[in-house]
């Protein structure tokens, strides 16, 4: 009997956490596994983010994390409005940009790469019709 119950609580503890997690979702923040942990990052602190062959690097303003996570799927999870993908390995936050040289644009003290295809594109969707 006890063991049951354990088994029913445990059940119901996971269902709970679950359906709080869906109703409290945030959509200014970015979830993430780094470093054996999972940490919950404020969208407005990240800077960029770099595809590396197997891991994805996020640079915040006071730290950088590598995750596991795929480019392509936290592509998909960030909202379009905010971020943008300028190169094949890099998306950027729109307003974290200080300013535009050749192909590189400066975030922070990151110069980030952008597409020669898509420059035109791109810095009209950065700094607008300039």
């Amino acid at each position: 009997m006890q063991a049951t119950q354990k088994a029913i609580n445990a059940i119901k503890s996971k269902t709970d956490v679950s359906q709080i997690n869906d109703t409290t979702t945030d959509a200014d923040f970015l979830s993430i596994r780094a470093d054996g942990k999972l940490y919950r990052i404020p969208l407005n602190e990240i800077l960029f983010i770099e595809g590396l062959k197997e891991n994805v690097k996020v640079v915040t303003e006071q730290k950088t994390f590598i995750t596991l996570e795929t480019f392509k799927n936290l592509e998909l999870l960030l909202p379009t409005n905010q971020f943008l993908r300028v190169h094949k390995s890099f998306m950027i936050t729109k307003n974290k940009v200080r300013s535009l040289d050749g192909n590189m644009l400066e975030i922070g003290k990151a110069q980030i790469p952008i597409s020669r295809e898509r420059k035109d594109e791109l810095v009209k969707l950065i700094f607008g019709d300039k």
